[in-house]
């Protein structure tokens, strides 16, 4: 049973012997920098984590490749001067391009293994066996990494509780180190099936059969049913659909993809997992479309950011895996696996790389917002000048900018308007243009749950919408829709005050009795009204209302 459960240790050194020595390289570096801040050892942590990746590679193109043992030193020797290439060529820095670049790579590289057994032979039998192994291995290696490592701990936290031993809290995180970094990875590694044993029929256990069948596939259509009644609300409501939905998308049919590879292998048997397995693709198509509305929305909006970059690449591969296989009868695994590979390392490197993309996109933003507010020749101009002219709204929106390029130490880029600076940052550039001065929010802002809009019509005609929840109805809260226009929320209702007048109120009552007599109230349309009536006493937990206006003296 041992031998079973933690394969052939002895045989996972001899065939990945550098990638082991990188997990062994890569636990002790983070146990250092545990004690102690010292560049160099931070610098090569990350490179390390990918060249475990990468050494396993290696290891696996000259096995099935059948590469003496020459060949397999030159490969491991050129493998070691990309990865110092890479680790010259970074900052080495722990900042969000570094690790989500290493990230990347490391995608690229894990998706490009599987398709190392498949040079020779890729068969229906060998892809779902190969595949198929891979993905119980990996289940299997991190839930006995997981209870191995709360066992130990469990019985060291038993001990210093019992026999009152103090142990410094710190031993948790350098255990989880060790599991995390050498005792998965290697549990992993001796569980990597050879060439040959791919070709034999694969017999699924009882326990996955039954996870596979009973809760991984019901689940997935569970989540399915969920994104076509929101993508139904969106249409109906003809609203423009949420920017989470994207990750929900991407994430959901990347789940609903695997449990299409999972039940392929009983498709023949029943009817409902043939027919999931034949219109997956079909099912995903339509839940893209709402995703390219809701990420290209933003990006109009508000430019290219890191997360909506890899979430428009992900929706890509998606589009191009979902048309292709939309046409197949045998699903084409192989190809999902090599696009995915192939994205990942195209937007890590070069100028079209996730950060370059986003950088230039918030610049151009910049230089946009401040493009109309220049009117010199750029030799006579000097950014202080337009200072005081820049509007609350594009104060809002430059602020924004300003704080995510200096997160990204990417501030210089904007140098072309603080030449007088040598170095940039964004407390220099807020002060330069007096961006910490007090605004007037946009008339399209969120207040934690809530959110309005502000629509200015002719004659003095104002649309509002409001979208309030429980906490500010109950607290009380005042929206600033612009200089001289504010709305009261309150438990009892609505006021609008114009250049401080009341010019309008509306009673949550009048709306209670409006639905309960089926009378509307003139110029409201009230999309949502929750809450309780209990002994006349009314309780809001949330209203979406829009209101007509009339008389209101706008804005100077």
């Amino acid at each position: 049973m041992f031998k079973k459960v933690f394969g052939n240790i002895k045989e996972a050194i001899i065939r990945f012997p550098v990638a082991i020595a990188f997990c062994i390289i890569s636990v002790i570096l983070w146990e250092i920098l545990v004690d102690n801040e010292i560049a160099l050892v931070r610098n090569f942590t990350l490179v390390s984590i990918l060249a475990i990746f990468l050494f396993t590679l290696i290891s696996l193109l000259a096995e099935n490749l059948k590469i003496n043992k020459k060949r397999e030193l030159l490969l491991n020797v050129a493998g070691l001067f990309l990865i110092i290439l890479y680790y010259i060529t970074t900052d080495g820095s722990f900042s969000e391009k570094a690790v989500s670049r290493v990230v990347l790579l490391s995608l690229s590289v894990i998706f490009f293994i599987p398709l190392t057994f498949l040079i020779y032979s890729h068969n229906e039998t060998r892809v779902w066996n190969t595949l198929f192994i891979i993905v119980k291995n990996l289940i299997i290696s991190t839930l006995f990494s997981l209870i191995s490592y709360l066992g130990l701990i469990a019985a060291i936290a038993a001990v210093d509780v019992l026999f009152n031993l103090n142990i410094n809290d710190e031993i948790y995180f350098r255990i989880w180190l060790f599991f995390a970094g050498l005792y998965a990875p290697v549990l992993f590694l001796s569980h990597i099936p050879k060439g040959e044993d791919l070709n034999n029929e694969v017999v699924i256990g009882k326990f996955l059969n039954i996870l596979i069948k009973y809760i991984v596939f019901p689940l997935t259509l569970i989540y399915f049913v969920i994104l076509y009644s929101y993508l139904i609300r969106v249409i109906f409501n003809r609203e423009l659909p949420k920017g989470t939905i994207s990750y929900l998308t991407v994430s959901f049919s990347m789940v609903g993809i695997l449990c299409n590879f999972l039940i392929s292998k009983f498709r023949k048997f029943h009817k409902v997992y043939n027919c999931y397995y034949r219109y997956t693709f079909v099912i995903i198509l339509p839940l893209l479309i709402m995703l390219f509305i809701a990420i290209l929305t933003r990006i109009g909006d508000y430019g290219i950011t890191e997360n909506r970059y890899f979430l428009l690449v992900a929706g890509f591969w998606l589009t191009i895996i979902s048309v292709v296989n939309l046409f197949k009868s045998e699903k084409s695994y192989i190809f999902i696996l090599l696009i995915f590979s192939a994205l990942s390392f195209i937007i890590s490197v070069g100028p079209w790389n996730f950060s370059n993309i986003s950088t230039l996109s918030q610049v151009n933003r910049f230089n946009r917002i401040l493009s109309g507010y220049i009117t010199n020749e750029e030799s006579s101009f000097h950014i202080s000048s337009i200072a005081n002219k820049i509007t609350d709204g594009d104060i809002i929106e430059l602020k924004s900018i300003v704080n995510y390029l200096d997160k990204k130490n990417d501030s210089n880029r904007l140098k072309r308007y603080f030449k007088d600076q040598n170095s940039l940052t964004a407390s220099i550039i807020i002060s330069e243009l007096n961006l910490d001065r007090e605004v007037v929010k946009d008339s399209k802002f969120n207040y934690g749950t809530s959110e309005f809009k502000v629509n200015y019509l002719n004659d003095g005609e104002v649309l509002i919408y409001l979208n309030i929840f429980k906490d500010n109805i109950v607290n009380g809260y005042t929206y600033n829709l612009d200089k001289n226009l504010r709305c009261s929320v309150n438990s009892s209702g609505i006021t609008l005050l114009n250049k401080d007048k009341e010019v309008y109120s509306l009673d949550f009552k009048d709306i209670y009795y409006s639905f309960k007599n089926s009378k509307p109230i003139p110029n409201i349309i009230v999309n949502d009204f929750s809450g309780n009536y209990i002994n006349s006493e009314l309780s809001i937990s949330r209203i979406e209302i829009t209101m007509l206006v009339k008389g209101i003296i706008l804005e100077d």
